[in-house]
């Protein structure tokens, strides 16, 4: 595994942290606005939020107070067997305030607090064609371990789906 990138400061009166329940709404936007769709996940994400036990959400916030950026670690499963493993995803950012390290501390703060909290490995998935994406994981550390052909369908086609894996910087050696 390589080591990750440092990162970047983050541009002036920008901070990021940990979500509350309270950003739901912030999140729900931010997610509708980059994303698109139509409906409101003000609810679900504001539950998701809330279930610390199996998720965390970070944030990065302007100025103004508004959520610039986001992403998400989830634990699919609590069993014994598999609860070392969790999931990165939902990485967002407002265009405007792309290429400017806030995809990176937001995504660098979850996977401080996912190993914190005991995670030994971090995974995900990147739809494919994403070449920033891919960049940004593997400067981070992560390791493409297979592609799933056909993964998505958005848009009228299919989406492949790179695999990329972390093992957290404490894990010992097998």
């Amino acid at each position: 595994m390589r080591p990750a990138t440092p990162a970047l400061p983050l541009p002036a009166a920008v901070s990021a942290r940990l979500l509350a329940p309270a950003d739901a709404a912030a999140l729900a936007a931010l997610r509708l606005a980059v994303l698109g769709g139509a409906r409101d996940e003000t609810a679900a994400l504001g539950q998701q939020i809330a279930a610390r036990d199996r998720n965390l959400m970070a944030g990065a916030f302007g100025p103004d107070d508004s959520l610039l950026a986001a992403c998400a670690v989830h634990w699919a499963d609590p069993h014994p067997a598999v609860a070392h493993k969790a999931l990165l995803w939902g990485l967002v950012v407002v265009p405007e305030w792309r290429r400017l390290g806030l995809a990176r501390a937001v995504t660098q703060l979850a996977l401080e607090q996912a190993f914190a909290r005991g995670a030994r490995r971090v995974n995900l998935q990147v739809y494919l064609p994403n070449a920033a994406a891919v960049a940004l994981y593997r400067s981070l550390g992560f390791e493409a371990w297979g592609t799933e052909p056909e993964a998505l369908w958005a848009e009228g086609r299919f989406q492949d789906c790179l695999n990329m894996s972390l093992a957290s910087p404490h894990a010992a050696s097998r």
